[in-house]
C-alpha cells in the first residue's frame, strides 16, 4: 500500500499534527507513505515541501485567491468560514 498525506502544514495546527502522526504510525509499520505540505515546521525529512520558486510563491498566494473567490460567492458575516480547497 501507498500513502500521501496533503496538509498545508505538518504541525501548526490540530488536523495537520493529526495528518503527520498518522503519517509517522504508517512509516513505523513499513508502509510507503509520503507527506506534501506548503509550510513544513517539523525537521523531519520525511515530510516534503514545495522546492521551486514559483511552487513557493502559488502556495503563498492559493490561500488569499481562494479567500477571495469565497467572499464574493458567498455573501455573508464570516467569510473565514468557508473554504474553496479547489485552488
Amino acid at each position: 500500500m501507498k500513502s500521501i498525506m496533503l496538509s498545508k502544514s505538518d504541525l501548526s495546527g490540530g488536523a495537520p499534527i493529526a495528518a503527520h502522526r498518522t503519517h509517522q504510525c504508517l512509516l513505523m509499520r513499513g508502509i510507503q507513505s509520503r507527506m506534501w505540505v506548503d509550510q513544513r515546521v517539523s525537521d523531519d525529512w520525511t515530510v516534503h515541501t514545495p522546492t521551486s520558486p514559483l511552487d513557493k510563491i502559488a502556495g503563498r498566494v492559493r490561500p488569499a485567491l481562494s479567500k477571495s473567490v469565497s467572499a464574493r460567492l458567498y455573501k455573508d458575516s464570516e467569510p473565514t468560514l468557508r473554504s474553496m480547497n479547489v485552488i
